[in-house]
Formats: C-alpha cells, structure tokens, sequence
C-alpha cells in the first residue's frame, strides 16, 4: 500500500538561478536528485522482478 506523499517542484529558473549563485549546491541537489530517483527506480525494478516471479 502507498503512504502519504509529498511533492517538491522547483521550476528551471530556480535552479538556474542556483547554478550562477553557488554551482557547489547546485551539484549537491543535482547528485541527491538522481541518487533518490536511483533508489526507486531499483526498487521498482525488485517489486518488478518478484511479481514475474
């Protein structure tokens, strides 16, 4: 069953406006992003595997 969820969105301007003011934060959203969407992306692939199982 899903649980609650919460939605974050931070439009393009945003984090252009990140990118010029301080790239090193930029970098830390940009690698958190994509480790996050890593991890569920694997672990829809596990729940993907175990239901042809």
């Amino acid at each position: 069953t899903a649980g609650p969820t919460r939605v974050a969105a931070i439009s393009n301007r945003a984090l252009r406006d990140i990118y010029k003011a301080d790239v090193s934060t930029f970098s830390m959203i940009i690698m958190n992003l994509a480790r996050d969407l890593s991890r569920r992306l694997r672990r829809m692939d596990e729940l993907a595997c175990e239901e042809k199982k």
